[in-house]
C-alpha cells in the first residue's frame, strides 16, 4: 500500500540536530514517493548558529535540486524549506 499525502511536515531533531539519514537524497526520494503531485512538503531546520547556517546552505542545494520552485520561511529560530513557493503565496 503506497499511501500518498497532501502535506508532509518533516520535523525530526535529536537535541538541535537532524540525523544525517534524514538529510540525504535517498530520504528526499522517499518523501517524494509519499507526497501527492500537488502536495506540500515542509522541512523544518534550525537557524540559530553558524553551524546551522553552514548545514542549511548544503541542504538548500539538495532541496533546490529536487524542488526548483522551493521557498524558505524564517520562523523564529527555524528555517522551513517548502517544496513549491506557489503553495504558500
Amino acid at each position: 500500500m503506497n499511501t500518498k499525502y497532501d502535506m508532509i511536515i518533516m520535523d525530526i531533531f535529536q537535541s538541535a540536530l537532524i540525523p544525517e539519514k534524514f538529510q540525504t537524497q535517498e530520504f528526499i526520494d522517499v518523501l517524494n514517493t509519499r507526497l501527492h503531485d500537488k502536495g506540500i512538503l515542509l522541512f523544518n531546520r534550525m537557524a540559530i548558529s553558524d553551524r546551522d547556517e553552514r548545514e542549511n546552505k548544503q541542504f538548500r542545494k539538495l532541496f533546490k535540486t529536487n524542488y526548483p520552485e522551493m521557498a524558505e520561511l524564517k520562523i523564529k529560530d527555524n528555517l522551513v524549506f517548502v517544496n513549491n513557493s506557489k503553495l504558500i503565496s
